[in-house]
């Protein structure tokens, strides 16, 4: 495959993460090359360890100096592209708001100016790290016993995130305002959050893989603790968007009546849920 085809579809400026970046890649190159493997992806960008570059996109590890420059020769990045992949991976390593704020000038000043936008009001990584949208209600429902060390959070979860995860979800919401801190105790300010539309698919996209992933794993749950169910049906296509609003006006209502019972409910009572509701064609679209 050719890098230059490569950075078409694949355009480093679109990110703010540089491990959704390379999986980016990989899912583009899996899509396009037969029998596509993490193995394969590995070697391409010039590690001879086959997992480490699985390991890296998971956040399981953190990449270094060497394998920034590894990765740069294999996607033959030109000059302004590399530094900025550099300060990307710096960025997304970074251990201090102040050091993320610092990276995150410098990718606003590395982009060409039809990406800047991105860089400036881009909030997909609230999407792209699920542990961004856990830590809000743990604030609530914790209060003064909440602790920022990412030991004590995965101990309060029942799915598995990384340290490094839970860390950059936490420097990610302190930045833009998510957590603020007030007598030495953090507040969460819940609020909309947008994406351009140049990320929006990709950030979507990998928050959808996220659920799906953890409804897998909540099957091994007491069936008193969740409800999953399923129809099958038929509609006019003609209806679709009509149907999709009807499921949005339901996630308002259930949104609505959840509210409206907790306002004078026992903190230590509380349990944060995920409520999913998903619609898609089975068949083939008929044109």
């Amino acid at each position: 495959m050719k890098s230059s085809q490569e950075k078409t579809e694949v355009c480093v400026y679109s990110f703010q993460d540089y491990r959704e970046y390379l999986q980016n890649i990989y899912e583009y190159r899996k899509n396009n090359i037969e029998y596509y493997s993490y193995r394969r992806f590995s070697r391409d960008l010039g590690f001879s360890s086959f997992g480490y570059i699985r390991n890296i996109i998971h956040g399981k590890k953190n990449l270094g100096e060497t394998g920034v420059f590894k990765i740069s020769e294999s996607l033959k990045f030109n000059n302004r592209e590399r530094e900025y992949f550099k300060e990307l991976v710096s960025y997304g390593q970074a251990a201090t708001a102040d050091d993320k704020k610092k990276y995150k000038q410098a990718l606003s000043e590395l982009a060409p100016s039809k990406y800047q936008r991105i860089i400036q009001e881009d909030l997909s990584y609230f999407l792209t790290n699920r542990a961004c949208s856990i830590l809000g209600p743990l604030v609530i429902i914790y209060d003064k016993e909440f602790s920022s060390d990412p030991l004590w959070v995965s101990r309060r979860v029942r799915f598995n995130f990384s340290t490094v995860e839970i860390q950059q979800a936490l420097l990610f919401l302190i930045e833009n305002k998510f957590l603020v801190k007030k007598n030495d105790k953090y507040q969460y300010i819940s609020r909309k959050i947008s994406t351009p539309d140049e990320v929006k698919s990709n950030a979507i996209q990998k928050f959808h893989r996220n659920l799906l992933r953890e409804s897998t794993e909540a099957l091994s749950f007491p069936i008193s603790e969740r409800e999953f169910s399923h129809h099958t049906l038929t509609i006019s296509q003609d209806r679709l968007q009509d149907l999709k609003q009807k499921m949005k006006e339901i996630q308002n209502e259930l949104r609505l009546w959840i509210n409206q019972g907790e306002a004078d409910s026992d903190k230590k009572n509380k349990v944060c849920i995920s409520i999913n509701m998903q619609m898609y064609p089975i068949s083939v679209m008929r044109k």
